[in-house]
């Protein structure tokens, strides 16, 4: 007797889980990201931009809900254009096509004169989605397929400079990155 409400107590504690779902959804990513990809601008062997995700849920086991975003970020090596917002940090400046990238600062820096373009690390973000709870449809930034970045590539010869327009890929939850060469001229450089 003793044996069987051993055995029933036990396989309560068993049934009676605290999330509902399937053993799977412990050992699978509940985003569906797909895998990290890097690539390679300057065809040196080195890459230059990684395009990763992440994702933020709640702390229950397995996750009920959460956020899932793709975006693509500079790798050592690699600097991205950014502009000095108001608050006083720096977010990579979107150009449109025909605009002029403006004039940078070649003199020493200094704490009393910061200058407001400067090539630096950064990210940008391409796709967001949600699960559980969360808004499910799949979503990209807005206005960025009319957008230019420009980003620097530094190793192993003198700096080279690009510009790249992202475009979302909703379906596979990744984007397709088109880069192409700035070539030193002596007016400025226009973004084609």
């Amino acid at each position: 007797m003793k044996t069987t409400i051993l055995l029933f107590l036990l396989f309560a504690a068993f049934a009676a889980s605290a999330q509902p779902g399937d053993i799977e959804l412990h050992f699978t990513d509940p985003c569906g990201m797909p895998p990290t990809d890097t690539l390679d601008l300057s065809g040196d062997g080195i890459p230059d931009l990684i395009v990763h995700g992440r994702s933020v849920g709640t702390e229950d086991e397995p996750s009920s809900s959460g956020s899932c975003m793709r975006s693509i970020r500079t790798l050592p090596g690699t600097s991205l254009l950014c502009s000095l917002g108001r608050n006083g940090h720096r977010s990579p400046h979107a150009f449109a096509f025909g605009d002029t990238l403006p004039e940078f600062d070649k003199g020493i820096p200094n704490d009393m004169q910061i200058p407001h373009f400067l090539f630096t690390d950064g990210s940008i973000d391409v796709l967001q989605w949600g699960y559980g709870n969360q808004v499910r449809t799949v979503g990209s930034t807005p206005g960025l397929s009319g957008q230019v970045f420009v980003l620097q590539t530094t190793i192993p010869q003198k700096p080279r400079t690009w510009t790249i327009t992202l475009e979302p890929l909703t379906e596979q939850r990744s984007v397709r990155i088109k880069a192409i060469e700035l070539i030193p001229t002596v007016g400025p450089w226009v973004i084609r």
